[in-house]
């Protein structure tokens, strides 16, 4: 037996009544019922949201990524932190990255500015300004 308090968000969402028809079959879904297959996931608990092992590849591709922006932007780049070891703690990393994250943003823009003259950037944000009044 379904619910009726699932029923309620379903008939909000649905784009049309005739997307009222297909609650049946979206409610066909054994998960409404049954918790048997996603039960096993729940008991293991909170997962862990900063796995270390994926921030050494982060900060390479980020790196990596900020190479090829300020070659594109015909640009130097800026000393970057070194990379921090495995066993190193969510702030280390944090100090590491973040300055090769925001590099990378300021190279993608200049290289997408590149040739686009200075006066030009310039009025186009006045211009977009004045659009929006």
């Amino acid at each position: 037996m379904i619910r009726p308090s699932l029923c309620v968000p379903l008939t909000l969402v649905l784009p049309s009544p005739s997307g009222l028809n297909q609650i049946p079959l979206i409610l066909s879904d054994p998960r409404w019922t049954r918790e048997t297959f996603y039960h096993e996931e729940v008991l293991e608990g909170v997962t862990k949201l900063n796995p270390p092992e994926l921030f050494g590849p982060l900060y390479d591709s980020l790196r990596t990524g900020a190479a090829a922006a300020a070659a594109a932007a015909g640009e130097t780049l800026p000393p970057f932190p070194e990379c921090p070891g495995a066993d190193a703690d969510i702030f280390t990393w944090d100090a590491a990255i973040c300055p090769v994250l925001e590099t990378l943003q300021h190279m993608d823009t200049r290289a997408r500015q590149k040739g686009i003259p200075l006066w030009q950037r310039r009025a186009f944000f006045y211009l977009e300004r004045l659009r929006g009044v």
